[in-house]
């Protein structure tokens, strides 16, 4: 289809639309169990940024390990792999066992605090 094509509304433009529909207009809840891990994965996903470079000495302690020398080219797919599920791993962990209790402490921290001197100094009915 050329690009300057009198159709290209119809190819594009009224699936772009529809998919803007279908994802404004309805109501969306991820309330149902099936999201749940989806969402745990989106609560570590800082944390994964985070820790992806520190994977690179399990990866390597396993490349010596299995002597399988600097580029396991030959399965790269199951290599692969075994990276990203053991760099998720070790997100949901980081996350489960250090982020979240952190952040309840804080947040038990800073929402328990008294009234800062600018709550206190603000007239309450100003006349």
């Amino acid at each position: 289809m050329p690009a300057q094509s009198h159709l290209r509304t119809l190819f594009w433009g009224i699936p772009a639309t529809m998919i803007v529909a279908g994802a404004t207009l309805r109501p969306f809840q991820l309330m149902h169990r099936g999201w749940a891990p989806l969402i745990l994965l989106g609560n570590a996903s800082y944390v994964l940024y985070l820790i992806h470079p520190f994977m690179t000495i399990p990866r390597i302690t396993a490349q010596r390990i299995f002597d399988v020398g600097e580029a396991p080219w030959d399965w790269w797919p199951l290599y692969a792999s075994l990276l990203i599920v053991t760099v998720v791993i070790g997100a949901l962990v980081v996350h489960v066992a250090i982020e979240r209790p952190i952040t309840h402490a804080l947040r038990r921290l800073f929402n328990d605090r008294p009234a800062s001197p600018l709550e206190i100094a603000a007239p309450s009915d100003p006349r």
